[in-house]
């Protein structure tokens, strides 16, 4: 099950280590669920993720087309692996412009953003604050 670590303006779901038909609707709800009115980024971050299959792929690029549809930005973290050469041969890592990193993320887009993310304190920054977190089921 996805996990879930969310600061004011900034989310991000950690994805399991295999995306599946088994999980991958688990997966959608996780990331549809961070699309809320107050958040301006959610993170898919595929880190630890060894194995996607076109469910899980599918159902990923559905929750990034709801958050484009809301107006929240949808970034992608996933390193060099077989993961990401699957994107490539399918032609996906272009639409999903995928991050090797989260830090590589952050700075990147740091430098786009004209006020960045602000936390509830009203700081600026560029890591999330972290919030206790049930999985739940589709």
């Amino acid at each position: 099950m996805p996990d879930l670590e969310r600061g004011a303006q900034l989310s991000i779901v950690k994805l399991p280590r295999e995306i599946d038909i088994a999980n991958c609707r688990a997966v959608y709800a996780q990331l549809f669920g961070a699309i809320r009115p107050e958040t301006r980024v959610v993170v898919a971050d595929l880190t630890a993720t060894s194995f996607c299959d076109s469910s899980g792929i599918g159902q990923i690029e559905h929750a990034r087309q709801h958050a484009t549809k809301a107006g929240v930005r949808f970034w992608f973290v996933l390193p060099p692996g077989d993961v990401l050469r699957v994107l490539q041969t399918l032609g996906i890592d272009r639409i999903w412009s995928p991050y090797p990193t989260l830090a590589v993320a952050l700075d990147q887009e740091a430098g786009r953003a004209e006020t960045g993310l602000q936390l509830e304190s009203g700081e600026r920054a560029w890591s999330p604050l972290i919030e206790p977190f049930s999985p739940r089921g589709p």
